[in-house]
Parts: structure tokens; C-alpha cells; sequence
């Protein structure tokens, strides 16, 4: 009688290309699901860690659980980051005054509450200690925020302008005519467009000395408003030089009475207007791009140079303006700014306002929002999601297609949704993450990764903990942390409200984490794929930790028919071994492993099946 010898499939030490794939099965690939786990150990295969509430009393906007538009961090040049948050209808910083809570910021100053929705996501960029601070509806005032005080981005210039008085005996002034402007200012040195002048004051006869008084000098009603310069011409003049800084927002009387030759620099007439509203930002070399004015979808507006508060009426450039397209994205990338529209991408060029231009790169492939442009770490591309639903990776010179090995997933998404799609980079994992409503939900519930180290896509569910918005921020210890800021889904009975801190335990918020993993078919490359098997033993590995305890199953054949229980054990062996004891007939085995708890440290590191071939009969 001939012995069928005993044969094996699998290993100790999980591939490190490990990665999820999709139905249907691919051949050759390394595992048919990967679901809740990540690739943080080498050789092996962790669960997921969990999330939990960075702020444990709820936020409310006007009684209702907030939805958060935007996560930032206030970087100052001295002190500690600290974090800021948008939601519909408000601006928040985290832990001041109020520790381990959202403290709102007064928005009077810029016209109140906001008017936007969960969609209208908020873009930040800082310069010199303060923050820029757009989004939320078109006719919402863009912010400049300073770690405390919120403040209406840029000055309105003087809607008045001061009663002047005939001239009077006494002063250096001499014959000729004179009018003046007024402008207003702030204690960073901002000021904005002058008024229109005064009328005219004639000096007549001699060589006499005179003064001409102003009143009603205009008062600003904005509260950044600390000073107001008062501009004058020379004799007989039409330019608009500075007489003098009143250092109060209060006073409205000033006589003029200075000579002509102790006049200083001329007025800005046109260079310092407030930006139009945007809901785009980057800052590249002290000059702020701006992008998402209502009025024009396809205009791009650039401020003045390191005053990113100031622009000029004609400091813009529109991107093919009858292509029927919009600007969906702006990112500082290399040496240039690269604007994203639906279809289209262009590049950034010159140095000034003088010689700013855009030049279109890519033709057919754009971005679906500001907030999916991540740029990903060793690899010199930005990434992005595409209006139909694909990633790409763009090199500042061309485009090519990413993550096709979960497109299948990719077209199943919420497409009401995907607009909100949001992505950062989680530099501890070596992940780019995109936050997403997956195809049921009208919330982002699924976060798609890609590990830029492995260069592997995958996918883990957050539906405990869903969210609206998605960063990386420094941690109490300034370590970047993911997180995650939630939204409210009455229907599933989640709150939101909330910010969730990612990897942070073994729970989403007190809720138990499932894993699953199946391996695809044993053998792996069976040179007798219709033979029968006898499949007898299943070695797993793990890292040993008392409170685990795995489920273990196989199919027979099929890896999307009923799962067959092999049972379950604990993963208390110090060796990091267990084996498993049973007798199934098939063609092909498919392993799979589950385990559900609110406990961390669950760790595999490789299984192994031991199997007879026995031919295309059924006999041992």
C-alpha cells in the first residue's frame, strides 16, 4: 500500500505585501480579505487601533451636535501647536480656556455664525503667526485668526471721508491746493485702500503760513481697526502722501499743518482690498493663492507679498474660463503651486504679481475636491481623487492611475458623498488616508489607506466613529496623531459633536473592533488544482497575549460560501503557537481568522495548512 505523503501551504512570517483585495478572488494575490487590521509590525498582520473621544462632552452648535468642516493646527513661531476646528456654524480652539473641550471663538467681528452645511469643508493656511481661515457659504467673511481673537481677513477701506476746513493762519502749509485720504489700519501693519479724497482746499496769497483742520474723520466699526493714516498731497499735487497715524480708532479731529517736505510714502490706492471669499488657501514664498469665489469658479486671486490679507482688484487669474469647469483644489507642490480643476491640472509660474500664470498640464484628469490633494511622503507625487472616483498620482509633469487594485470598492462608494472626501498623511503607520461614506451611509464611515512604504491600498471601517473630517495633529506629547471629527447619523444612533482620536486603544469609543482575515487558497500554487485534498492540521502564530482569543474557520472550495468552524482559541501559549486538529475534503482551503474585542495587541504572524493530495478520487 503507497503512503500519501503529507504536504504544506503557508508560512511563518506573513508576506509583507500583505494587502486587502476584492471580490471576485484575483489569482497570485497575497490575501483574499484584510479587514480591521494594519501592517504595523513586520512579517506580520495588527489589528487596528481604535478611537476615542478627544473632547467627552459633547459640542453643540445652537443645541444641535456640531458636524466638524475643517481640523487644523494654530502653529505659532514660539509655544505649543494648538488645535482649531470649524463646524457649520462656528470656530473653535481646543483646551483654552476650557481644558479637554471646544472653546468657540466670537465671531462678531466677522459677521457671526456661519452659514454653510456639513459639505462646505474649510481650508486654512498661516503666515507670521496668524491663521487664514475660509469656507462655509459664498457670503461668509473669510477669517484671520490670531490664537485667540478672530478677525475679518483684510480692511474695508473708509466709506466717508473728513469735512475740511478753509484754511487758517499758522502751519507750514503754503499756497496751492490740497486734498487728502484716510485709510485704516491694524496692529499688524495691514491697512486697507484709502478713501476717496476730500474736497479741494486752496491756499492763496504770499508766502504765508497756514493749517487746514479736518473733522468727521471716518471711525471704522471693525474691531481689528487700531489706526488710521491721513494721507495728503503737496501743493498743487495729485498724489496722496502720508501726514499722519492717529493710533486710535476714536478720534475724528486733526490739523494739518506740516510742510510738503515732511510728507512720507504715498498711499496704496488699489493693493490692499479685502480678498474675496475663498475656500481654497496655499501660501507659497509669502504670497497667498486664493480660489473659490462664487463669482467666478475658474479665478485664482493672489494677495500682495507677505500680506496675505491684501490683494489688488486686478491680482487674479482666471484658468480657461469658458471650459464650463472649476477649480476643485490649490497645493503648494516643489517649486510651484499647482491648481487643480475637475479636469484639468496646471502648474504655477513666476515670482510676483507681475508674472504669475498658470500653464495646463493635464487635460482629462482633475481633482473632486480641495481636500483629497494629499501629497504623499518618498514618492514626490500628489495624490488625489478624481470626479469619477479614482485615484491618480500627479508629478508635477503628468498624471497615472492609483489604488486599481481596490477600484472594484472605489465604485461602490456613496457618489452623493464623495465630495466630502478628506485625506491626510499618518506619518506612524507610513499611510495616506482618505476619509469616506461607504456605498450605505451618508457619513464618512471608511477610511481607504495607501501604505506609500509598501505601496499597497486598502480599506478599514469606521462605523462606530464616523466622521466628517480627517487630520494628523501633534499630540499632548507633540507626536502627530490621526483624528477624526465626527458627525451626527440619528438614524444609527450616533452623536456627533465629537473628535475622535485615532489609534488610541483597543475600542472605538467602548465599541468592540472585528477583525477578519482569509487567506487566499491552499496550496498557494498547487501544480494539481483538480486534484482532491485531505486538509488535517492548521498551525496559526500569533503574539502571545492572554487576552485574545481567535476564531478560526475555513472553506472548502469556495472563499464566498459558509464558513466551517475549526474553533477557537486563546493566544496564551508563550511559544505564539497554536494548532488546530480536523478532517475536510476539497480542491482548495481557505483560512480564515476572526476576532472581536475591545482588547489590543492582537497580533498574527502566520498560519500554515498541512494537507494530503489524494487525486481526483475521494479515498484517503
Amino acid at each position: 500500500m503507497t503512503t500519501i505523503p503529507e504536504q504544506q501551504s503557508g508560512t511563518l512570517g506573513l508576506n509583507p505585501n500583505t494587502n486587502k483585495k476584492q471580490n471576485p478572488y484575483i489569482p497570485g494575490s497575497d490575501l483574499y480579505v484584510m479587514q480591521g487590521w494594519q501592517l504595523s509590525e513586520s512579517a506580520s498582520i495588527s489589528k487596528r487601533q481604535g478611537f476615542a473621544k478627544l473632547n467627552t462632552t459633547q459640542l453643540l452648535d445652537a443645541g444641535t451636535a456640531s458636524a466638524f468642516t475643517g481640523l487644523f493646527e494654530f502653529i505659532p513661531s514660539t509655544g505649543t501647536p494648538a488645535k482649531v476646528a470649524t463646524t457649520t456654524i462656528g470656530l473653535y480652539n481646543f483646551g483654552t480656556p476650557v481644558a479637554n473641550a471646544w472653546n468657540s471663538i466670537n465671531l462678531s467681528g466677522v459677521g457671526g455664525n456661519r452659514t454653510g452645511t456639513y459639505q462646505n469643508l474649510y481650508d486654512v493656511a498661516m503666515l507670521q503667526d496668524q491663521m487664514y481661515v475660509g469656507g462655509g457659504a459664498g457670503t461668509d467673511l473669510n477669517i484671520r485668526f490670531n490664537g485667540t481673537d478672530a478677525f475679518k481677513m483684510g480692511i474695508t477701506p473708509p466709506i466717508s471721508t473728513p469735512t475740511v476746513s478753509a484754511p487758517q493762519a499758522g502751519g507750514s502749509m503754503t499756497a496751492g491746493v490740497y486734498s487728502f485720504k484716510v485709510t485704516y489700519g491694524n496692529v499688524l501693519g495691514q491697512e486697507s485702500n484709502p478713501s476717496i479724497k476730500t474736497a479741494d482746499v486752496t491756499i492763496v496769497g504770499g508766502s504765508g503760513n497756514y493749517t487746514i483742520n479736518l473733522i468727521d474723520i471716518p471711525v471704522s466699526p471693525d474691531p481689528q481697526v487700531t489706526l488710521r493714516n491721513i494721507y495728503r498731497t503737496t501743493a498743487d499735487g495729485a498724489v496722496w502722501l502720508l501726514l499722519a497715524t492717529i493710533s486710535n480708532n476714536t478720534a475724528t479731529i486733526y490739523s494739518s499743518t506740516q510742510a510738503d517736505s515732511s510728507l512720507g510714502i504715498a498711499v496704496e490706492e488699489f493693493g490692499n482690498g479685502v480678498p474675496p471669499h475663498f475656500d481654497k488657501i496655499e501660501i507659497f514664498q509669502g504670497t497667498a493663492f486664493m480660489a473659490g469665489d462664487p463669482s467666478n469658479q475658474s479665478r485664482i486671486w493672489f494677495s500682495a507679498n507677505n500680506k496675505p490679507a491684501c490683494v489688488d482688484s486686478n491680482d487674479f487669474r482666471d484658468l480657461d474660463s469658458n471650459d464650463g469647469d472649476k477649480i476643485t483644489g490649490l497645493r503648494r507642490f516643489g517649486p510651484t503651486v499647482v491648481a487643480f480643476k475637475n479636469n484639468s491640472i496646471w502648474n504655477a509660474s513666476g515670482s510676483d504679481r507681475y508674472s504669475f500664470g498658470f500653464e495646463r498640464r493635464a487635460t482629462t484628469v482633475g481633482s473632486i475636491n480641495n481636500a483629497s490633494i494629499v501629497e504623499i511622503p518618498l514618492k514626490n507625487v500628489l495624490a488625489f481623487m478624481s470626479p469619477d472616483a479614482k485615484f491618480y498620482f500627479y508629478d508635477g509633469v503628468d498624471t497615472q492611475p492609483a489604488a486599481t487594485s481596490i477600484e472594484p470598492i472605489l465604485s461602490s462608494l456613496n457618489a452623493g458623498r464623495l465630495m466630502g472626501i478628506v485625506g491626510c498623511i499618518v506619518p506612524s503607520l507610513n499611510q495616506a488616508r482618505w476619509l469616506v461614506s461607504d456605498g450605505s451611509s451618508n457619513y464618512g464611515n471608511l477610511i481607504i489607506w495607501y501604505d506609500y512604504i509598501l505601496d499597497k491600498w486598502g480599506t478599514t471601517s469606521v462605523a462606530s466613529t464616523p466622521g466628517n473630517y480627517c487630520t494628523s495633529l501633534r499630540d499632548v506629547d507633540s507626536k502627530l496623531k490621526f483624528y477624526l471629527g465626527g458627525i451626527a447619523d440619528v438614524g444609527a444612533g450616533i452623536d456627533g459633536g465629537y473628535v475622535w482620536l485615532g489609534d488610541s486603544g483597543g475600542s472605538d469609543d467602548g465599541t468592540n473592533i472585528s477583525v477578519e482575515v482569509v487567506d487566499k487558497g491552499h496550496p498557494h500554487q498547487d501544480p494539481s488544482p483538480e486534484d482532491i485534498k485531505m486538509f488535517s492540521h492548521l498551525f496559526v502564530w500569533f503574539k502571545p497575549n492572554p487576552l485574545v482569543t481567535l476564531n478560526i474557520f475555513a472553506y472548502i472550495d469556495d472563499p464566498t460560501g459558509t464558513p466551517i468552524s475549526l474553533g477557537s482559541f486563546p493566544c496564551t501559549n508563550t511559544s505564539g503557537q497554536q494548532h488546530v486538529h480536523f478532517n475536510l475534503i476539497g480542491r482548495r482551503f481557505y483560512v480564515r481568522i476572526t476576532e472581536s474585542s475591545t482588547t489590543q495587541g492582537n497580533v498574527l504572524r502566520g498560519w500554515k495548512v498541512y494537507y494530503k493530495n489524494v487525486g481526483r478520487h475521494n479515498a484517503p
